[in-house]
């Protein structure tokens, strides 16, 4: 046994259990065989959850070491097939090289693909379904150490593995759909809060991406709005690239340290600091980028509490306004929860079971606030009871979560998707505390 402690990125969640990290496939089935020996087992990536979704007292497999891609078709229906451990980031660069993407990616691109799947973290696009449901197939390790293909023709097995939670066993490997690299016009611009939320359907109606920032306290969002496009890219200078990588940088330091200081010994100070650290955020923007680059426009991200929310993209701006009356409110109290800023982004309707996005568009929504910044546990708190009054709405599995919740009332087929769960982990192996208290 390796006892030892894991950690997730944030260091919000952290467990003592028997660590073990495969490096080859026969590798994975012996440490699961064994690992089964113990106990309970859960699966890690990249740690990038803020949800119990990984603690355990058994064994906990990283798959980060099995991160090879396996096979690349470029045929007339384009696929690749990697290990789960591949980070977003590292599949993205290799299918660039190709002149290839991902379909619907997720935004920050660190995570692995296996997480990214197993979560419903979701990417952005009107007219393309979230990231796990251009999965095709996926080659799952049962308890026993058995190996089973789930792909088009089982259904439900392969709609319950493209949000399983690591509910079903080990992704060891997953296909992908891909496609050719796209151009895309990418427009950043600063809009009035008001007429934006007052306006915000037609919005995210005139756009197949678009991607919404709001500074707490700031009288505008920043949105950055993209189409396909046909134009030639437009390619930075070095002075672009300098600047944009060292403004990457100071918000990186600003959201690590400065933020979460000024947050404990000078609140008050908050407001303007954020003002004059607007330009870090964002900037003025127009141009032709590729989709890898214009859909993974933050490669940093601060430890920090997150809470996510899907909800109908008519709810939109219900949801924006909520959070944001909610900040206005500790404000005029004299206290600042919130520190780094509220996010907005659509996708298309996801058939995956599990999915926040299932069955209908949906707008995800965001707020972070820095690690250890003083009455954001309040904030939060207030802030799950008030968004989960909205109609429709459903917690990200993966960000922060205040409280157990009848998930059954969300997802009309929870039922199919425990048929599947009690099909290929009868023994129930892969469930933790937190699971089975949601009523897994």
């Amino acid at each position: 046994m390796s006892i030892g402690t894991w950690q997730n990125w944030a260091a919000t969640q952290a467990c003592l259990a028997d660590l073990k990290q495969p490096t080859s496939k026969a590798e994975l089935v012996a440490d699961l065989r064994l690992a089964v020996q113990r106990g309970n087992v859960r699966v890690a990536g990249s740690s990038g959850s803020w949800s119990p979704l990984v603690p355990t007292t058994g064994t906990i497999l990283d798959m980060r070491r099995l991160n090879r891609v396996l096979s690349l078709d470029l045929g007339d229906s384009p696929s690749v097939t990697v290990e789960g451990g591949i980070t977003i980031a590292d599949l993205t660069e290799v299918l660039a090289q190709h002149g290839y993407t991902l379909r619907c990616p997720t935004l920050f691109h660190q995570p692995t693909v296996a997480g990214a799947m197993a979560t419903g973290s979701h990417g952005s696009g009107r007219f393309w379904a979230p990231f796990s449901d251009h999965v095709l197939a996926v080659e799952l390790i049962a308890a026993d150490g058995s190996s089973h293909i789930l792909d088009g023709t089982d259904p439900d097995a392969l709609r319950a593995v493209q949000v399983s939670l690591g509910l079903l066993g080990v992704v060891y490997s997953v296909t992908f759909a891909i496609e050719k690299e796209l151009n895309v016009e990418v427009i950043v611009r600063e809009l009035p809060r008001e007429h934006t939320l007052d306006n915000l359907d037609d919005l995210l109606s005139s756009h197949e991406f678009v991607f919404l920032c709001g500074l707490p306290f700031q009288p505008h969002i920043w949105a950055r709005l993209c189409n396909r496009t046909q134009a030639p890219l437009d390619l930075p200078t070095l002075s672009e690239r300098i600047r944009r990588t060292t403004a990457s940088g100071l918000a990186t330091i600003a959201g690590s340290y400065v933020l979460p200081w000024l947050s404990r010994h000078a609140a008050e100070t908050l407001p303007a600091i954020i003002d004059l650290g607007r330009p870090l955020v964002m900037e003025p923007f127009s141009g032709v980028l590729p989709t890898s680059k214009a859909l993974h426009h933050h490669s940093t991200y601060p430890p920090a509490w997150t809470m996510s929310f899907s909800l109908p993209r008519p709810q939109a701006a219900a949801a924006w306004r909520t959070a944001d009356d909610l900040v206005r409110s500790a404000r005029a109290r004299g206290r600042y929860p919130v520190n780094l800023g509220m996010v907005g982004r659509c996708v298309g309707a996801s058939q995956a079971f599990l999915s926040p996005a299932f069955g209908r568009e949906s707008f995800f929504f965001e707020v972070s606030t820095a690690t250890g910044t003083p009455d954001c546990d309040d904030f939060y708190r207030d802030l799950w009871v008030e968004i989960l009054q909205i109609p429709g709405s459903r917690p990200h599995w993966a960000k922060r979560w205040e409280h157990v919740e009848p998930i059954a009332r969300m997802y009309p087929e929870l039922p199919r998707f425990k048929a599947q769960r009690a099909r290929f982990d009868p023994g129930r192996v892969f469930l933790n505390d937190w699971l089975s208290e949601l009523g897994f």
